[in-house]
């Protein structure tokens, strides 16, 4: 099976097949005493070269809109799970890829529908609207460096009939947030996206601007705390109000805090809080929001799900 083997030991196998060659920049071609081409890559793994992934990251490939239709992965859709997930039919599938896989769509991140309780502000259309774009239709799919997630699912840059690229169209239509837990080639223009449909206030944002939201999390370690922003034009009580973290901590706000319209209000934690009602509160000297990333959820105190911030 293709994957991680020190290139020395491949040099071996190939000179003991009596043929090795310069292919790509940046790539050894060889063959194998059973006849099988094979890529050996300069990072240390290599692949057969009959049929291989599309690997953008490999190829060479500058930006999102300038892949090679010819060197895709062609699929149908046949399943449908949210707005980043979905289940595929690979024709002719490539090395390492089986012919039904779930996709989980690269650098892009969708609101959860989360079946089995509330779920997140936007998750439906974004879940609707994928749907509508790829079920029971035929995609073309592109990778990167990294292949598989820790759920195994496939990541990947899904491409539509009309040549338009899926995880872009979720960013500029404000359907799904940048996704900043991994590298791929990518980010830079995904992130561009991202801010350009900020800054028109569509789909996501137009929902955040118009609401009380979590506007930002200062993690590092002293004096740590979260800010809660009022962007609506009234006095909003949040007595009660619930904050949680991705492993299920609960901060409460306290009862009797209000934040005016335009106000921030401070949640500190850790070490060093401040403590001045009522646009500061100082709740536990616990530790909370982690230096590798965290994700806070803004509940109200008819529990429902009014805010969440990744970073």
């Amino acid at each position: 099976m293709p994957g991680k083997l020190l290139i020395p030991t491949l040099l071996l196998l190939c000179l003991a097949a009596g043929a090795c060659a310069q292919a790509q920049s940046g790539e050894l071609a060889a063959t194998t005493a059973d006849g099988r081409r094979v890529v050996l890559y300069t990072d240390g793994t290599w692949d057969f070269a009959d049929n291989r992934l599309y690997d953008v990251s490999r190829e060479g490939v500058a930006g999102y809109a300038e892949v090679d239709f010819r060197k895709m992965h062609r699929a149908t859709v046949i399943k449908h799970t949210d707005g980043d997930t979905f289940t595929v039919l690979i024709q002719n599938p490539p090395n390492r890829l089986n012919d039904q896989e779930r996709v989980r769509l690269l650098g892009v991140d969708t609101p959860e529908l989360n079946r089995s309780g509330r779920p997140e502000v936007f998750a439906h259309e974004a879940s609707e609207y994928t749907k509508g774009r790829v079920f029971n239709k035929t995609v073309y799919l592109a990778f990167d460096f990294e292949l598989r997630d820790r759920y195994e699912r496939v990541l990947a840059y899904v491409y539509l009939q009309d040549g338009g690229c899926l995880n872009a169209e979720l960013l500029q239509l404000s359907h799904a947030r940048l996704y900043t837990g991994k590298k791929y080639t990518f980010s830079g223009e995904f992130k561009l996206l991202e801010d350009e449909a900020r800054e028109k206030k569509l789909g996501l944002w137009a929902d955040r601007e118009k609401s009380v939201f979590i506007a930002d999390i200062y993690n590092d370690g002293y004096k740590e705390h979260l800010a809660i922003e009022n962007a609506t034009d009234t006095l909003v009580d949040l007595s009660y109000w619930r904050i949680v973290d991705k492993s299920g901590t609960v901060l409460v706000i306290p009862g009797g805090a209000a934040l005016q319209a335009g106000q921030t209000l401070i949640i500190y934690s850790g070490q060093g809080g401040e403590h001045d009602p009522p646009y500061k509160y100082y709740l536990t000297e616990e530790t909370i929001w982690n230096n590798k990333g965290d994700t806070a959820y803004l509940y109200s105190n008819a529990n429902v799900l009014m805010d969440i911030y990744r970073y």
